[in-house]
């Protein structure tokens, strides 16, 4: 999720107006839950995305989901390649190398 929309997410008020009436989930009442849920529906190749880093990391041989139209989505490689570079500190890249050969005998 790029800045702009992160800081949209977070200017949106926690909690609903006064008089807000609650729908049906508890969740339903927050403005905020609501933005997140639309981003999210937004990002619907997410397992695409999970399964390019586990294939990076040797765990598996492709991205293939169960829907044989799902995928990546446009930009969304890039993305994954900024992010794993800018938090590289927060990988597991080394714990899975160092534990791969076991996992897959």
């Amino acid at each position: 999720m790029d800045r702009e929309r992160h800081q949209a997410i977070r200017d949106v008020p926690r909690r609903a107006p006064p008089g807000h009436r609650a729908g049906r989930f508890a969740g339903a009442r927050c403005p905020r839950h609501r933005l997140q849920q639309r981003i999210l529906r937004r990002r619907q190749r997410c397992i695409a995305g999970c399964h390019e880093i586990l294939r990076r990391q040797g765990l598996l041989e492709g991205i293939w989901c169960l829907d044989p139209a799902e995928g990546l989505s446009p930009g969304q490689m890039q993305e994954i390649d900024r992010v794993c570079q800018e938090h590289a500190d927060l990988g597991d890249d080394d714990f899975v190398a160092a534990r791969l050969q076991k996992w897959l005998a």
